[in-house]
């Protein structure tokens, strides 16, 4: 039984790879194709056609890649510590309108992605800001933070703040301790 249960997974840990990389292997046969009408099975003609469209915009696609990967790192750091930081607030202190407040922290998964992009759109418009790169983060975060929140809540509310507690009692500064004892626990989360 459980040998039957190992190949189980490894048959279903295969298929999910195939069913990951069969479409990027097509893509990548497909940028070395000059033509491949539908029904044939393989491609009739070879070129670097692909290849030339993608270069042939004056180079600029690594710029392109590099942005992305820039704005990428920067939302998923801004959400990580706005993400802590409401966690943190939502699993140790009791406050008023605690709840409202965790109800509008997932407000944004409630809205559809549309609505939302049209009305902050509009918002950003208003504000003079549309078309630039400030408008493009905070769009990002709003749809990213609740996801974030949620995992960020999960980690933290399995540790507790007593190690800070006692690093602070042993001298430590409130940052210091912070940074010593609970951000190796969230490591993980983040």
């Amino acid at each position: 039984m459980k040998l039957h249960k190992h190949v189980l997974l490894h048959i279903a840990i295969a298929l999910t790879v195939l069913m990951i990389l069969t479409p990027l292997l097509l893509l990548l046969i497909r940028s070395f194709t000059n033509r491949w009408p539908y029904p044939e099975l393989f491609p009739s003609a070879w070129s670097l056609r692909g290849v030339k469209r993608v270069l042939a915009v004056n180079f600029q696609v690594g710029h392109i890649i590099l942005s992305s990967i820039v704005l990428s790192l920067t939302i998923a750091f801004l959400s990580a510590v706005v993400a802590t930081m409401t966690a943190r607030a939502f699993c140790f202190y009791e406050f008023k309108c605690k709840g409202l407040l965790k109800f509008l922290s997932i407000l944004p998964i409630l809205v559809p992605v549309t609505a939302f992009g049209m009305g902050s759109q509009l918002l950003f418009m208003r504000l003079h800001i549309n078309n630039t790169l400030f408008a493009v983060i905070i769009s990002h975060l709003i749809i990213v933070l609740p996801f974030a929140i949620k995992i960020m809540e999960n980690v933290i509310g399995l540790s507790s703040t007593k190690l800070e507690e006692q690093a602070r009692v042993l001298g430590a500064g409130a940052w210091r301790a912070f940074v010593n004892t609970s951000l190796p626990i969230l490591a993980p989360g983040f």
